[in-house]
């Protein structure tokens, strides 16, 4: 599966067969494929862009928390949430930060 940008300028995601489904308006691909099962997206909450990621359904698996974050590689995600640098899991479990309770 890819992304692609069709000639009116809507994201949508193409199978091998040419199959086309287009992107819910809400979420933007901040990559052209999918990386260990998952989609490096984006959205704009109270005016900031927040990163997360998505299956080949369009369901979030990662909600958009993030200020900053990279495609997976392999088992992690680089990202980063309240300023600090950190890695995520497929299951949105954050590594190598203190999140306060």
């Amino acid at each position: 599966m890819a992304v692609i940008q069709n000639d009116k300028l809507k994201w949508q995601l193409v199978d091998k067969n040419g199959s086309c489904k287009d992107f819910p308006s809400d979420i933007t691909p901040e990559s052209y494929r999918f990386s260990s099962g998952l989609l490096l997206v984006s959205k704009t909450i109270d005016g900031k862009k927040k990163y997360g990621f998505i299956n080949k359904k369009f369901e979030i698996l990662i909600p958009c928390t993030f200020e900053e974050a990279a495609s997976f590689d392999g088992s992690y995600a680089s990202v980063k949430l309240n300023g600090k640098a950190c890695l995520v899991d497929k299951k949105g479990i954050l590594h190598g930060i203190k999140l306060p309770r």
